[in-house]
């Protein structure tokens, strides 16, 4: 303990400036060692409710909640790759794209750099909804470097039967 400063061993370490704030890309390198990679998680509906991805992604939304200096590298984490399960989940990620400027006072599309479909089924009823709410999704997002869409495992034998 003795080779501590005093303002660590006192208490009022909140309120020194004895440690330099990090750099927004070395906190984003640490952040990111906390994570699970993609090709480790499987985002699938059939998983339930409390599996491995949907608790990463708990995870990575608390992230951003930590505090100010934290929220644009965990919100990089957190919207740096996008996996869509169910059509609702297309229009209601283009609300928050579009009113995220006036929300939080920053644009999150220029974050998001892949977007994966993963199994998801669109009934012909929404099918025009979910059309135009994903190209405007892709007109937003100007930093996308990937696009997936993982098929239904159904899919096809559904089609070839009618």
């Amino acid at each position: 303990m003795d080779c501590l400063p005093s303002e660590l061993t006192s208490g009022t370490f909140r309120n020194s400036t004895i440690l330099p704030e990090l750099p927004i890309d070395v906190l984003l390198l640490i952040l990111q060692e906390t994570v699970a990679k993609p090709f480790q998680l499987d985002p699938s509906i059939t998983k339930g409710p409390n599996n491995l991805w949907l608790r990463e992604l708990r995870f990575r939304k608390g992230l951003t909640l930590v505090c100010r200096r934290w929220w644009e590298p965990a919100a990089r984490l957190l919207y740096g790759h996008v996996v869509l399960r169910r059509p609702g989940q297309i229009p209601a990620l283009t609300r928050t794209l579009e009113q995220s400027t006036e929300t939080i006072g920053r644009d999150i599309s220029v974050l998001v750099r892949h977007i994966t479909l993963d199994k998801m089924v669109t009934l012909d009823i929404t099918s025009e909804v979910v059309h135009v709410a994903l190209q405007k999704i892709l007109e937003r997002c100007t930093a996308l470097i990937s696009f997936t869409v993982l098929s239904h495992p159904n899919f096809y034998e559904a089609n070839d039967s009618a």
